[in-house]
């Protein structure tokens, strides 16, 4: 079934729902739907109704919203994602899979080895609605920034921070290892660098904000790969993962 993620709506069942934007041409020329189509629609609020499709015109599909149903409730540790701008598609890659693991917020970070500073928001922010719409979240996470990582805004209260840095990787604690020492009571921040790596001196900062630096393994990682795995392992840690 097709979900739809209607942004600043207030659903509830009965009402109708009249789209004229890009949703209309997805609905009426990508998935060629018609009259009696079942859907699912979420504005990020946490709630999701049925829905159908009563009409579907040129330039116009209206919808007819249902009940409200049961929804997948948010992830236990909220993650915020710092993540430094990739080269090619590989930003907009960890954005995809990052969502769908159910990180809470994602921010973009422009580090000194960065290859590109070159990335538009608004669509960082779409390929999140379409993991949100595909993997079957209730919410979408935010995509903020960009931040350059010399000005960091502070942690959120409470909330564990945690910095990858291959040249430490031999001397740092394993992820799981540091979680389990300090569980995190208020979400849980990680900071992915770009393919380059960070220097010295950033990794320097990040300590002076709070960050500890901790390990994912004794192997190098692909920038776009690390961010995934800390994810993982951070939720795997809280048992959000794996059951």
């Amino acid at each position: 079934m097709a979900r739809l993620f209607l942004a600043g709506y207030d659903l509830f069942a009965g009402q109708t729902v009249t789209l004229t934007d890009e949703r209309h041409h997805y609905l009426a020329h990508v998935l060629r739907a018609r009259p009696g189509t079942p859907l699912e629609l979420f504005s990020g609020d946490g709630r999701c109704h049925a829905a159908s499709i009563v009409h579907v015109a040129r330039r116009r599909t209206e919808l007819v919203v249902g009940e409200e149903r049961p929804a997948l409730p948010p992830s236990r540790l909220p993650v915020t994602l710092w993540q430094s701008v990739l080269a090619g598609g590989r930003t907009e890659w960890v954005v995809q899979k990052s969502t769908e693991l159910g990180v809470a917020a994602i921010n973009i970070v422009y580090t000194a080895r960065c290859k590109s500073r070159r990335r538009r928001l608004s669509r960082l922010q779409a390929v999140a609605v379409e993991a949100a719409e595909q993997c079957g979240r209730a919410e979408v996470p935010p995509v903020g920034g960009p931040f350059d990582l010399l000005d960091l805004p502070p942690a959120a209260a409470a909330a564990a921070r945690f910095i990858f840095w291959e040249e430490a990787r031999a001397q740092a604690p394993l992820l799981s290892a540091a979680l389990e020492k300090s569980p995190p009571e208020g979400g849980v921040e990680l900071m992915s660098g770009p393919e380059g790596g960070l220097t010295a001196a950033e990794v320097e900062h990040c300590r002076a904000e709070g960050f500890e630096v901790a390990s994912l393994g004794p192997r190098v990682l692909r920038a776009e790969t690390a961010s995934i795995v800390a994810v993982t392992i951070a939720q795997t840690a809280h048992g959000e993962l794996g059951r």
